[in-house]
């Protein structure tokens, strides 16, 4: 029999507002230690290749593409001021934002402007996810922390000056997962030590001589 439960004890956040999940992808490399290690370094060279850039593009494509949003307000006024204000963000910045592809997660700071007396969205200033931090209080986020800003250790941008945007929250609340690790494994094979680019190099090498000739008297 379920014993009575009063509802204000199933309300609110989340008990395990704070859960940190397993890093799985080092459970893999350990549990395989010829499997190499996917980490956030490895998304930079990955974002090297011409063919990894392209994959993500027409991933991005359609969303960019494709979108469609619909404004309900009472006041019109209000409506329209919304209305540019997406317009807008779709135009400068979504692009920026869907990086989160890349890395699992994106931090930016949210610039904003002032236009017909108004106060209005300008554009998200890119942030290099090595240099970001999601900042939470009671497992709600408040802001990020910034390093490499000249002249202070770390800089905190609080809510609206700062966005987080994540790829794949089910895998983890703040930092998700990248969509480069499934192609991981397959995009090594190629370009890592001994790998197929390396072994062709090689070949070419062994191969573009026809070998000494030793010459001898009868």
């Amino acid at each position: 029999m379920i014993p009575y439960v009063h509802p204000s004890l199933l309300l609110g956040p989340p008990r395990t507002a704070e859960y940190e999940p397993p890093d799985t992808a080092l459970a893999a490399h350990l549990y395989h230690p010829n499997r190499p290690f996917f980490h956030i370094q490895v998304i930079d060279a990955m974002l090297t290749d011409a063919r990894v850039v392209f994959g993500l593009k027409l991933i991005r494509g359609p969303i960019l593409s494709n979108a469609r949003f619909l404004v309900n307000a009472k006041n019109e006024r209000v409506r329209q001021y919304l209305i540019k204000q997406i317009n807008r963000f779709w135009r400068t910045s979504a692009p920026i934002a869907l990086r989160n592809l890349d890395y699992g997660f994106l931090g930016c700071e949210v610039l904003y402007r002032a236009f017909d007396s108004q106060l209005q969205f300008d554009k998200l200033k890119f942030l290099h996810p090595h240099t970001t931090r999601a900042v939470t209080r009671r497992g709600e986020l408040c802001g990020l922390e910034v390093s490499r800003v000249m002249g202070k250790p770390k800089l905190f941008l609080s809510v609206p000056k700062a966005l987080w945007t994540v790829h794949q929250r089910d895998q983890h609340q703040w930092y998700g997962r990248s969509l480069l690790r499934g192609a991981f494994l397959a995009w090594n094979e190629i370009w890592s030590d001994h790998g197929y680019r390396d072994q062709r190099r090689l070949w070419f090498y062994k191969n573009a001589y026809s070998g000494p000739r030793i010459g001898y008297p009868t």
